[in-house]
């Protein structure tokens, strides 16, 4: 159904036009109406369908708006695994020539945000009433978790600042309403998601450092060149051994089939000796004996 068909305009009324058109929107939201993340209906298409000037449904999308909630979320740029990866000189935005060669418009992410930067955004265009929630999904997908990945897991169940993904709840307020000055710090307007992951927060990882140490990154990127390294290393020896394996197994095959030629060349000169040895006692003179 087009909203146009649950509007009801009554000129006769000391409302304005506007007025009615944008309280029966309000009221279509609230009943849930339109779905999260519908558009509403174009001005133009709007004023078409109620016979009304277009200016009159502009102004009632200009008095609907303040109060209403502005839903934000973005990754955040300052997860962990990117921390880690600054901290090892590597870059955290999408891949230079993937995105040179990509067809436009280019649908990455141009720009992610932390946490105080979006409560700084939030305040600066005057909205109040802001909720922060920090989540991860990525390490979701996998079964299980395993080596650094763990550490990883509950160092950011521990500090919501270091998970992957932000979203912002904040209301634009009315025209009418009182500044809203909330001086609290950003940590305070963190509703954290993962209660059930903090509860089972191993008293170990409590006290752990919440920076990363550059140091260590380092250290991590040399062993893992020498881990890669040595796994080179041992699939050429690996290699090897194959090569030597497959030249044993050919090497017994063919002694194998030695064995069995020389086998059958020694059975058939046993029954060429057998069948020689029979021919020769037909032969053989018997002395007369003597009566």
């Amino acid at each position: 159904m087009k909203p146009a068909a649950a509007i009801r305009i009554d000129l006769a009324l000391p409302v304005p036009a506007y007025r009615q058109i944008a309280n029966a929107l309000r009221a279509l939201l609230v009943a849930g109406t339109f779905r999260v993340g519908k558009p509403l209906p174009t001005v133009r298409q709007l004023a078409v369908d109620l016979g009304v000037h277009h200016n009159t449904v502009a102004e009632a999308y200009r008095v609907l708006r303040p109060g209403g909630l502005l839903v934000i979320d973005t990754p955040n740029l300052v997860h962990l695994y990117n921390r880690q990866k600054f901290a090892r000189g590597e870059t955290v935005m999408a891949d230079i020539q993937a995105q040179y060669e990509t067809e436009l418009p280019f649908e990455g992410h141009h720009r992610e945000y932390t946490i105080p930067e979006l409560v700084w955004l939030l305040r600066r265009i005057g909205h109040s009433q802001i909720s922060v929630e920090a989540f991860n999904y990525s390490s979701y997908a996998l079964g299980t978790l395993s080596s650094r990945d763990v550490h990883n897991h509950w160092n950011m169940v521990r500090d919501p600042a270091m998970r992957e993904y932000l979203m912002t709840v904040s209301a634009k307020p009315a025209e009418d309403a009182a500044a809203d000055v909330d001086a609290r710090g950003w940590r305070e307007l963190i509703e954290d998601p993962e209660q059930a992951w903090l509860r089972a927060l191993p008293a170990a990882m409590t006290d752990q450092p919440s920076e990363v140490d550059v140091d260590r990154e380092l250290q991590l990127v040399k062993m893992q060149d020498e881990i890669n390294r040595r796994d080179v290393e041992r699939a050429a020896v690996q290699h090897e051994v194959n090569v030597r394996d497959q030249m044993i197994r050919d090497l017994h095959d063919r002694l194998v089939h030695e064995v069995q030629r020389r086998d059958e060349i020694i059975d058939r000169l046993h029954r060429e000796q057998d069948w020689m040895r029979r021919g020769w006692r037909r032969f053989v003179i018997r002395p007369p004996q003597r009566t």
